[in-house]
């Protein structure tokens, strides 16, 4: 798994961390293009908008470049303070579980997003 996460020779500091990250931000995507196709709807305005704009390719491009951003900022942060960086890669792991749990208890029918 670690060899999977390297960059340019050298290994990143949380790599379990950032493959789940990445993995729920895959999730993520999968889940919103479904809801999508099913005539739901985006609730997260910045991301509706995108998907206005741009479409699925769009929204796809916008949510891996978020992912890229946070994993970049836990890196340099890990560098000098790895405690910081810890905590900054779990949060994102424990932020990014929000969306699919939420879509995933919409397309559940536990409650409906009008």
């Amino acid at each position: 798994m670690e060899a999977a996460l390297q960059t340019l020779g050298s290994k990143v500091t949380f790599p379990r961390h950032y493959l789940l990250y990445i993995l729920l931000a895959a999730v993520d995507v999968l889940v919103t293009a479904s809801i999508l196709n099913g005539g739901g709807r985006e609730i997260n305005a910045l991301a509706a908008q995108v998907i206005e704009w741009f479409g699925g390719m769009g929204m796809t491009l916008y949510k891996f470049t978020l992912v890229a951003i946070v994993l970049v900022i836990c890196e340099v942060v890990a560098r000098s303070k790895p405690r910081l960086g810890r905590g900054l890669a779990v949060t994102a792991v424990l932020v990014s579980l929000v969306p699919p749990a939420f879509a995933g208890a919409q397309m559940a029918g536990v409650f409906v997003v009008r």
